[in-house]
């Protein structure tokens, strides 16, 4: 009977190992960032210790789940615990906004202090919330962008043309300067930021 559990804790283990193998894989073929297991808590813990440590960073969550679980069963856990996982992400990066914004001087809030640092090109990260639009001026000069009706451009003097989307402006050109940019998909309840933020490279 020992000798029964002890073989029957070897095919387990070697099973593991093969998932663990066949999921590294897997992750890199695919360019997986983040990832979940769901199982008993042993199968968990032996799992994560198998994976590589590159790939062990990258477990956001895991779940109770049992082997006759079907697939809707799994999706839904799955997507019910990424929201969770997102939404938290979004509010840590929130709350690093505007602390930045107001001690440290490494971040800039609303709309014109957002697009004056993207002008400059010290936007490492825009921030903005999922759906905010807003009409804007480009100066036909430089191409500063504004969400005020200026007479003349402060850099260069030139006038200004009206364009529908400020905000779109902003992405295009911090995507074409090598910076990020973080799409806030919840409602979050974070006092100081208004639908739009960028972290500063200095």
């Amino acid at each position: 009977m020992a000798g029964q559990t002890r073989y029957d804790d070897e095919v387990a283990e070697r099973n593991i190992r093969d998932v663990s193998d066949f999921a590294t894989h897997f992750f890199s073929e695919n360019n997986v960032r983040r990832v979940l297991i769901g199982g008993t808590e042993e199968n968990i813990a032996f799992l994560r210790n198998q994976l590589p440590k590159s790939w062990q960073s990258l477990i956001v969550g895991t779940f109770p789940m049992s082997m006759a679980a079907s697939k809707v069963e799994v999706l839904e856990r799955t997507m019910q615990i990424g929201k969770q996982v997102e939404f938290q992400k979004e509010e840590e990066l929130l709350k690093k906004l505007v602390t930045g914004a107001a001690k440290e001087r490494k971040a800039v809030l609303n709309l014109d202090d957002t697009l004056g640092a993207v002008h400059d090109g010290r936007v490492q990260a825009l921030v903005i919330q999922d759906g905010y639009r807003a009409m804007g001026y480009q100066c036909q000069g430089c191409g500063f962008v504004t969400s005020w009706e200026l007479p003349v451009c402060q850099y260069c003097g030139s006038k200004f043309e009206q364009i529908p989307d400020a905000v779109e402006m902003a992405v295009h050109t911090v995507m074409k300067a090598g910076g990020y940019v973080e799409v806030i998909q919840h409602q979050h309840k974070v006092i100081g930021f208004d639908s739009i933020g960028a972290l500063l490279r200095y």
